[in-house]
Formats: C-alpha cells, sequence, structure tokens
C-alpha cells in the first residue's frame, strides 16, 4: 500500500500507521507519495516500538522501508541517530537490525499475534529457531513468554532426543571395533586404508608433537583423497596448523557448545562456546560429497564420564554423520573416552580406535558392552 498523504501531499503518519498494522502488509512508499524524511521515519519508530507486538513488527517494517527509501549520503547513519533503540550507536544499529530480522520473519507474521509475546528481544530469538526448534516452541507460545522460556523448552527436548540416539548396546556391532593400546607412531594399521580420521588430540602447548605425529599418521592410513578431522582448541592454532602442513587444508568447521557449557581459557580471558574442527585431506580430495560446516552439541551435553577430556555422544554423534558414510572406515587414534566410536557404531560406520593410555582404552570396551 502506499503512504497516506494529505491534501498538500504531505505524509499522514498516523494514519500510515494505522493502515500499515491493519493490513500487516509491506508498506511501499507510491509514486504519488510524498518523499520520506530521515524524520519521518524516526517518529514513526520510536512511536510505536515498544508499544505492542504489532509495534515492534511495524516498527522493524518501517526500519526495511527506510533501508530502501533513504537513498542519501549519511541518512541511514542520520536516522540511527534520532532513534530510541539503544544506549550507544552500536547498540542503536544492533537492536533495528533484530527489528528488521522480526519483521522479515514469515513464522511471526502469519502467527496468532495475542499469542506472541511483547518483547522484541524474544520475538528475534524466536527468529533464530530452526524449523526443528519451532515446532518445539510454537505450541508453548503466550503473552508472557520469555527468552528462559525457549532455553527450556529446547532443553527438555534435547535430554529426550539424547536419550532417543543412544541406541542400546546390544544393538551395536561392538566385535567390528579395532581397538587397540598403541602410540599414534607406531600402531600398525593397514597402509592407505582408513576413509575417515576423526580426532581430538591434546590442546596443551606440551602435546603439540602430537599434531606432527598424527600428520604423519594421516599420510600413512589415509586412503587418497580420504579426509583428517580434528578438533582443535584455539590457543595454539597457529601453530597446530604449521605442524599438519604435509596434508591439504579443505576447511575449518564450527563444533558449537550451546548451553553454559563454556571453556574458560584463563591465560587468555575468553569464556568460549566452540572449537574449531580441521579438515584436511591427503593429498586433493576425493569429492565424494558436501559437508556442513557447523556442527553442535545438545545444550549443556558436557559428557566427561567417560575422560577427562570427552566430548558429548549427541555433538560427536552430529559430526561423524557430516563427515562420513554409512559403511566408511573411520579411525581415531586419540579416543579417549570413546566418544567417536560410539557415534561411528550408532551410525553404521566400521571404526578402528586406539589410544596411549591403556586404562582409557578399558573404559571405552566397557562403555561399549553397557
Amino acid at each position: 500500500m502506499e503512504l497516506v498523504t494529505t491534501k498538500g501531499g504531505k505524509i499522514d503518519k498516523l494514519a500510515s500507521l494505522r493502515a500499515a498494522r491493519e493490513e500487516q502488509g509491506t508498506v511501499i512508499v507510491g509514486t504519488g507519495a510524498a518523499p520520506v524524511t530521515v524524520e519521518d521515519f524516526a517518529t514513526l519508530i520510536n512511536t510505536e516500538w515498544r508499544k505492542s507486538v504489532e509495534g515492534i513488527i511495524g516498527a522493524g517494517r518501517w526500519l526495511v522501508q527506510a533501508k530502501e527509501a533513504l537513498t542519501e549520503r549519511g541518512d541511514l547513519t542520520r536516522l540511527y541517530e534520532r532513534l530510541d533503540l539503544g544506549s550507544t550507536p552500536a547498540s542503536t544499529k544492533v537492536v533495528a537490525a533484530q527489528l528488521m530480522a522480526i519483521a522479515r520473519s514469515e513464522r511471526l507474521v502469519k502467527h496468532a499475534l495475542p499469542k506472541l509475546p511483547a518483547s522484541w528481544a524474544t520475538l528475534y530469538e524466536l527468529t533464530r529457531l530452526t524449523d526443528e526448534e519451532w515446532a518445539v516452541v510454537e505450541p508453548k507460545l503466550h503473552g508472557g513468554f520469555q527468552r528462559k522460556h525457549i532455553k527450556k523448552a529446547l532443553h527438555k527436548r534435547a535430554k529426550k532426543n539424547t536419550a532417543d540416539r543412544r541406541a542400546p548396546a546390544e544393538l551395536w556391532d561392538v566385535d567390528s571395533v579395532d581397538l587397540r593400546v598403541g602410540d599414534i607412531r607406531s600402531i600398525d594399521w593397514p597402509l592407505a586404508s582408513v576413509d575417515v580420521i576423526v580426532t581430538d588430540p591434546p590442546y596443551h602447548e606440551r602435546s603439540l608433537d602430537c599434531w606432527s605425529h598424527l600428520s604423519s599418521f594421516a599420510r600413512r592410513v589415509l586412503k587418497p583423497g580420504g579426509m583428517l578431522v580434528a578438533m582443535s582448541g584455539q590457543a595454539h592454532l597457529p601453530e597446530v596448523m604449521a605442524r599438519l602442513s604435509g596434508l591439504t587444508y579443505r576447511w575449518t568447521m564450527a563444533y558449537l557448545m550451546p548451553g553454559g557449557q563454556a571453556v574458560q581459557v584463563w591465560p587468555r580471558k575468553v569464556n568460549t562456546f566452540w572449537k574449531p574442527v580441521l579438515v584436511y585431506t591427503n593429498g586433493e580430495s576425493d569429492g565424494r560429497f558436501w559437508i556442513g560446516d557447523v556442527c553442535a552439541s545438545d545444550p549443556n551435553d558436557n559428557d566427561k564420564r567417560f575422560h577427562e577430556w570427552g566430548q558429548s555422544f549427541s555433538g560427536i554423534t552430529d559430526l561423524v554423520g557430516r563427515v562420513t558414510e554409512r559403511d566408511d572406515v573411520v579411525c581415531d587414534p586419540f579416543c579417549g573416552g570413546g566418544a567417536t566410536v560410539a557415534a561411528c557404531l550408532h551410525l553404521g560406520r566400521t571404526v578402528w580406535a586406539s589410544d596411549v593410555d591403556a586404562e582409557a582404552v578399558e573404559v571405552v570396551r566397557s562403555r561399549l558392552v553397557g
């Protein structure tokens, strides 16, 4: 619809707002409408954005329209300076971007408005949900819904899903696992026999030599074009990558750890909620399939039951599922508590695993038989 104007060609701001809200459609500056100024948009947005769900969505639509209509250099900067969205210019831009995301969200605009919370922050969190997450949260929506309710609903579902995904041990082909105690430098698996190495070596500085040994091991046991997929910490990442120079770099994936399980890296004063997963190939990639470069554990699934450095079953299952195919031979020469082994058995992969720590290997054996 066009903006409502008076006989003199000036914009009737309140009439335009009412029309926009009633139509719940995209407001377009019509050919015959008077030009919209920075001040016009600022007044409309500041008037509505805190009042109601409709006002929040309407303010987002005005911001979208402003980006299209204000074409002169510096117009948007002047608009943000006049908005009451944040305490600083930077926070104003962040809130403006979130309001626009809300306005563009088909799932929110189509939803029954009385059931949506009148909170722009909560509405924005709803726009970020995947379709699967939205299906969990949507039936629970009500006017007083808050961000904490989103986390609670997803966490409850995640716990159920994790339990569902833990296949009983009797369904796993445990006898197919080649599980050994041994140093990566001397373990004698057949040459050029592994499709993918999925592993999580130690991260601390004194263990950097492990990455040099891993590079040599990968060149020895991987098939031509086979992949090394190795989780790493961030503190010594440049040195880690330098020690993998004998392989061909393909990509860096992100392994997300949502929830309250941040690792505190005290020397760097960083709370980290993700880890890099380095993807290298033995020569040129065999190009068998595409991989998605983000994987994640379930929220708060920080599983240290089997090893002090253990990763969650949910997260490693997601990772293994993205970088391997059924019937692949997968190898983990730093198997620790056996998360990779369990994930491979669950997904129907052949798995070879080893660790220099004999006690760790015995823990894995016990884990596999329940």
